[in-house]
């Protein structure tokens, strides 16, 4: 297994980083950040970053992911070759299944067109790239509620999930939304209505702050009700 608690970026992937533009759209499964980003990215000042993984592509609605438009899939040999050239700026093993990975790559192509870096990135992922800069923006998307949380994860990839890999990515988002809840960096949008998210997306980015105390309340709600469907599960 790779060892992802000693790795480091090198220098010059460090100082990339430092001085990017960065919009990172977190949250678990379910919340729609593949939808979110597909629709932020026809915006002319974003530039999508593309994630690298070791997972294989996925069938989304019937459709098969293309590698170079969602990921670029990898084989775990090219994985930790990227690792040792030290080329990504973080990586993350997820649902202790699969590796992925920010190639350094994508953020030397931000830089060049002068846009907004923008990406999904896991929950263990971000504190990485805040060492590197603190100006970071993130968005954390919630699910309106349980019942849309649990069709999103169960349908995304045109099968019912066993109960095993549901019960993990619940057990997942359990601990990503207490990590998010305590951490001033992250503003939350709940992801109902996809243009509304969009439109309070842009609004953030431009300054334009709610209140959030209510989206914590409604984090605590969800957290209580992913309990109690564990519990039955």
């Amino acid at each position: 297994m790779i060892n992802t608690e000693s790795y480091e970026p090198s220098k010059e992937v460090k100082d990339l980083v430092a001085r990017s533009k960065i919009l990172f759209i977190v949250g678990p499964s379910g919340t729609g950040k593949n939808t979110v980003i597909s629709k932020l990215i026809e915006y002319p000042h974003f530039h999508e970053i593309i994630t690298a993984t070791t997972r294989p592509p996925r069938f989304n609605h019937g459709v098969k992911e293309k590698d170079g438009e969602v990921y670029h899939f990898v084989s775990k040999e090219q994985f930790e070759e990227m690792v040792r050239r030290r080329e990504l700026v973080e990586f993350a093993l997820v649902h202790n299944q699969h590796y992925y990975g920010t190639p350094a790559s994508e953020f030397f192509k931000t830089e060049e067109e002068n846009k907004i870096a923008l990406a999904d990135i896991e929950v263990k992922g971000v504190s990485s790239f805040l060492k590197l800069n603190p100006d970071i923006k993130i968005i954390f998307l919630l699910p309106p509620d349980l019942e849309t949380l649990i069709s999103r994860i169960t349908k995304r990839d045109n099968h019912e999930l066993n109960k095993d890999d549901l019960r993990e990515r619940l057990n997942t988002s359990l601990e990503e939304y207490s990590h998010a809840s305590d951490n001033p960096k992250y503003y939350f949008v709940i992801n109902d209505n996809l243009d509304g998210a969009v439109k309070e997306i842009e609004e953030y980015i431009e300054g334009k702050i709610k209140n959030q105390d209510h989206l914590k309340e409604h984090i605590e709600n969800l957290k209580q009700q992913i309990k109690s469907y564990l519990a039955n599960l």
